[in-house]
């Protein structure tokens, strides 16, 4: 453990550098911390399961985790996401497996707000939730004087970090969509701008989505308003431009292109009629000789 303790310095140091200078200067020290990792004994299996760990375990385990941590923000500050979710990984088994045993740390909430952000951004609702449902009714508190206290899921749930992006999932379900390009003014950490802007993103295809399939053409001024792109020229003939979208200046409106009667085969694929009437005579059948 002693050889990883000069590296997680310099960790440290690229943590405080901005852009993706400090996580090309990470790579390596993340490489060989990484290595070393796999060589330290509190992370043999089993390990977890100690209910007495000895205080060299637990040291061994605050500094596996301080790594992951600064691994999750350099990965992110560098623009990094698929690293991000892996470091993400490692991070989540630490705080999980080992609640027990380590006191609680206090970038927790800033990890697992995160987290959600890059769920939310990806519009995986379901697993943003998931993630929600997992979260222990309790957590160790980090003071040594109060072992006995308790960190309650009411408390991670309204820490800052975690209360973001669940209101900004409440904002996306109301349909709310300035108040979540609003919401940069508030972000509890500057980290949340990467996944906020992927988020907006996100609303704003969706939004096209179903302006294109719900019209032929509409008013210029509403689909910029609704695009949430106001103020914004460039933006807009860039939007346009990547979905074909034609704007009649004389009229001032944006034309989405014909629309093509769906084809019979496409409608086979995307109905499997036979096979679910199959599978309803099947059931009928089955339920009728139960009764």
């Amino acid at each position: 453990m002693e050889e990883m303790k000069p590296a997680v310095a310099q960790l440290r140091e690229c943590a405080k550098m901005s852009g993706s200078s400090g996580f090309d200067a990470a790579k390596p020290l993340l490489t060989k911390l990484k290595i070393c990792m796999t060589r330290l004994p509190s992370l043999s299996p089993g390990s977890a399961a100690s209910s007495s760990p000895s205080s060299g375990m637990t040291e061994e385990l605050l500094l596996v985790r301080e790594v992951y941590e600064l691994a999750v923000a350099i990965s992110l500050a560098g623009g990094d996401v698929s690293a991000f979710e892996r470091n993400m990984t490692h991070l989540k088994s630490i705080y999980i497996d080992y609640a027990n045993i380590l006191p609680f740390s206090s970038e927790l909430p800033l990890m697992l707000g995160l987290n959600l952000m890059r769920l939310l951004s990806q519009n995986r609702i379901a697993e943003f939730h998931t993630e929600l449902e997992i979260l222990p009714e309790s957590l160790p508190s980090s003071s040594a004087a109060s072992a006995s206290s308790k960190i309650t899921l009411n408390e991670l749930l309204t820490a800052p970090p975690i209360a973001f992006p669940m209101r900004l999932e409440q904002d996306l379900m109301e349909g709310a969509y300035p108040r979540i390009v609003r919401s940069k003014e508030t972000m509890p950490h500057a980290l949340f701008g990467v996944f906020l802007e992927h988020l907006v993103e996100t609303v704003r295809r969706e939004v096209a989505d179903c302006a294109e399939k719900a019209y032929e053409r509409i008013d210029v001024a509403y689909a910029v308003k609704v695009l949430m792109l106001d103020g914004d020229k460039a933006g807009w003939d860039a939007f346009c431009e990547d979905r074909a979208w034609v704007v009649d200046e004389t009229e001032g409106v944006v034309v989405f292109g014909e629309k093509k009667p769906p084809q019979a085969s496409e409608m086979e694929d995307t109905v499997p009629t036979v096979e679910v009437m199959r599978r309803s005579i099947a059931y009928a059948k089955e339920l009728e000789r139960i009764v």
